[in-house]
């Protein structure tokens, strides 16, 4: 509220000159003001326009205080920022202005209160909202395809359905029917919202002329709507991880998610084990084309390397080692039987060991660390073989990076260029990075099948965001990975159907492991990821009563653990 109340005056106080500056750095902006102008009516309608949208939002984020306190508010600001032009040089206050102001507000009030009375009728808003959450995440491999785009980045069909889950979900918490539960998740959220809009800010003043009036005139960066839009979407995937914290804590709703995601992950391996054998079948079908990825820094063979219906091999990898923790989960709570479990599995394998990417480490580790969870405590050397084993396979990933698979002893890998241009750029804007979505790498690569590839992005989550967003960037990130560590594993400990402890590893192996070698900072699934985590860290943490097995980290806690009925 205080942030719209300064936008207000800040707008008002704008002298002429400034109000021009403003209009040719925001091109968009320039164009919705002269439309509103052209209007046929006898009112401001720039006016009208700014407190009707003003009204609209303090109504929807103030939906329990009465209309007239707002309107009140409304005229206090009208009859205030008209006041405040007798000591603005060029602009002149006008009782038909604050007449304007009103009305907008009047406006806003009415379209504001809308919502909120359907809100108050409509009690299956929350469970359309979950049914949304749940649709949106069938179609997460769906990333080939997008039926929109803004600010150059692409709108994908499961951005639609978790924005309108967004929606309505605000829309139900606007009448009363899903109060927020708030954690030190949120604060941490906000954090990085916060760090990243830092970020967006250096895209702002970077080109100055002097102007024959006097004053200085401040002209946008040339990445200035490339960081708006990447801003918009840390804001959305935030909220959407918000979303799934607070629509998961009941068991039904993680249940329907987890298996949800196993379903699309099921359909990801099909289309990849057809993909695999449509290449050795015919190899340049039509139809095959675009399920298979294009060979980057390996040498082309007679193998496949497939992506399905993502855009990337590495993305798709990174979805199905989380797929893969959640079927284990699944398993072992029940959700999932032996049989079904056996063929997902083998299924899910064969289609991860089509990417052939790096993130095939992670999800060695995640087979490995769940062997290692289940034999702890009864073979204790046999769980510590195996965990060895994985993290053997881990390292030895992340070294094979490093090397050019073409010529090893003579040059490094595409990966160590990037990253040490990445982290060159890193030194250079330490504090708050180059800008939000401004490129960290210009690294020119002749891959082994004779394509020329310009690459700009970081390949690893910590120095991609070290160089947008800089060090506050960095150490808001950390903050919440590490505040989801603590909590996921006080979780993992009370839950002895093993989900909890799926859901952290799966963080550790996807996001932050996986992340050493990738960019996944921005991937839709990993928020939804996230949002899981939280939920089974939050007051409320979500019990199996029918476990098929005791976990044995659960042996070892001090004080005796209660169950779900006794807790309530």
């Amino acid at each position: 509220m205080a942030l719209l109340v300064a936008m207000v005056v800040g707008a008002m106080a704008l002298t002429s000159g400034n109000m021009s500056d403003l209009r040719v750095a925001l091109p968009p902006l320039s164009r919705a003001m002269n439309w509103l102008e052209g209007m046929p009516v006898q009112l401001d309608m720039d006016h009208v326009a700014f407190f009707m949208a003003i009204t609209f939002a303090t109504r929807l984020l103030l939906p329990r205080l009465r209309w007239w306190w707002i309107f009140f508010g409304v005229v206090v600001l009208a009859l205030g920022t008209e006041l405040l032009q007798f000591w603005i040089p060029g602009r002149t206050p006008k009782l038909q202005d604050a007449r304007d102001d009103l009305v907008g507000g009047a406006a806003g009030l009415l379209i504001g209160t809308l919502p909120l009375w359907l809100g108050k009728f409509a009690p299956q808003v929350v469970g359309l909202s979950g049914a949304l959450l749940l649709a949106g995440v069938a179609v997460l491999p769906l990333q080939q395809w997008s039926p929109l785009g803004a600010f150059g980045f692409p709108v994908l069909l499961s951005d639609l359905l978790f924005a309108m889950a967004i929606g309505v979900r605000a829309l139900a918490w606007a009448g009363g029917r899903a109060p927020l539960r708030l954690s030190g998740f949120h604060g941490w959220l906000l954090a990085y919202v916060a760090a990243m809009s830092l970020a967006c800010l250096m895209a702002w003043p970077t080109v100055r002329s002097q102007e024959s009036s006097g004053y200085m005139r401040v002209l946008p960066g040339p990445q200035l709507w490339v960081s708006m839009g990447k801003w918009m979407g840390v804001v959305y995937l935030a909220t959407l991880a918000a979303l799934v914290a607070d629509i998961t804590r009941d068991e039904a709703w993680m249940k329907r998610l987890v298996l949800t995601w196993i379903a699309a992950a099921t359909v990801t391996a099909l289309l990849s084990m057809a993909a695999i054998a449509g290449f050795y079948v015919s190899p340049k079908a039509e139809w095959l084309q675009p399920l298979l990825n294009y060979y980057g820094s390996l040498p082309p063979g007679p193998y496949p390397r497939v992506r399905a219906l993502f855009n990337y091999a590495s993305m798709m990898c990174n979805f199905l080692t989380i797929a893969t923790c959640l079927l284990l989960a699944a398993k072992a709570a029940g959700w999932v039987a032996g049989r079904a479990f056996f063929a997902l599995m083998v299924m899910f394998s064969i289609a991860l060991a089509a990417t052939l990417t790096p993130g095939l480490g992670a999800a060695a580790l995640v087979l490995t660390a769940w062997g290692w969870w289940s034999l702890c405590g009864t073979r204790p050397k046999a769980a510590a073989g195996v965990m060895a084993m994985g993290m053997t396979v881990a390292v030895v990933m992340l070294a094979v990076t490093c090397v050019s698979l073409v010529s090893p002893l003579d040059e490094p890998s595409q990966r160590w260029r990037i990253w040490h241009q990445a982290l060159q750029t890193c030194l250079a804007h330490p504090i708050l990075g180059v800008g939000l979505g401004v490129p960290v790498v210009g690294v020119a690569f002749l891959d082994p099948s004779g394509g020329h590839q310009w690459l700009t992005d970081a390949h690893n989550t910590w120095l991609n965001v070290a160089g947008q967003a800089g060090v506050i960037g960095v150490l808001a990130l950390v903050g919440l990975c590490v505040w989801l560590l603590r909590a996921g594993q006080r979780a993992a400990r009370a839950d002895q159907a093993g989900l909890a402890f799926a859901l952290l590893l799966a963080f550790v192996c996807a996001f932050l492991y996986d992340g050493l070698t990738g960019s996944f900072e921005d991937a839709r699934h990993i928020w939804v990821l996230i949002g899981l985590l939280a939920a089974m860290a939050g007051p409320r943490v979500i019990r199996t009563a029918t476990a098929h097995f005791q976990a044995p980290l659960a042996v070892r806690v001090k004080r005796p653990l209660t169950s779900s009925t006794s807790a309530t």
